[in-house]
């Protein structure tokens, strides 16, 4: 997994003196109370207006209300990545329409940060960006302008996400070239030690 939840909650436990279960609570208590106070900070520093600060809110408190309490106790980092991914994705929307350079740095560094948080849900972010800056240039009257500042914006996002999140992502990358990928879960997987039963099985 990504490290920077554990960097956060593990440092901090070290110096109150928490033990590992101590941290995984505190952690998973302290990330749900300032979600929403975090939200609203991102909506701000994105230039979301008033109401949108507030649709942000509501966004952080919905997920927190909706999702069950085992989810957000057993991996926080889930979630917070996962909301701060909706936030994020909105943010880029409002980007195409206005391009800015500050909101470039912004989601660039935001980006790398939420993937030190937990990486899985890149796999849906990158496709959906991709998409927006698609639809954005075919709905676009200066359809090669448009394309061409999104791209521009896409790379520059995508350079800064890299950046932020090459602590975790070099090292990962570098042990895939030498080692390869193994499923261990799978390796070390034994048929006979599994208790099943149905007759059938």
């Amino acid at each position: 997994y990504p490290p920077l939840y554990f960097w956060i909650f593990g440092s901090l436990g070290r110096i109150v003196h928490w033990d590992g279960i101590k941290a995984a609570q505190w952690g998973a208590i302290l990330t749900s109370a300032f979600l929403p106070l975090f939200s609203l900070w991102f909506a701000k520093a994105c230039a979301w207006t008033k109401k949108e600060q507030r649709v942000a809110l509501l966004i952080a408190g919905i997920t927190l209300i909706a999702l069950p309490t085992d989810a957000i106790m057993l991996k926080p980092y889930e979630v917070a990545a996962a909301l701060l991914c909706v936030l994020w994705i909105i943010s880029f929307i409002g980007l195409l329409k206005h391009p800015s350079q500050k909101l470039r740095l912004i989601l660039g560094v935001s980006g790398g940060v939420i993937f030190l948080l937990y990486d899985f849900w890149f796999i849906f972010l990158i496709p959906a960006m991709l998409g927006l800056i698609l639809s954005n240039a075919l709905t676009n009257k200066r359809r090669w302008a448009a394309l061409s500042a999104d791209i521009k914006s896409f790379a520059i996002i995508g350079c800064l996400t890299t950046i932020i999140a090459s602590p975790f992502l070099l090292p990962y990358l570098m042990d895939l070239v030498k080692l390869g990928q193994e499923n261990y879960q799978v390796t070390y997987f034994f048929p006979t030690d599994a208790y099943l039963s149905a007759p059938w099985l």
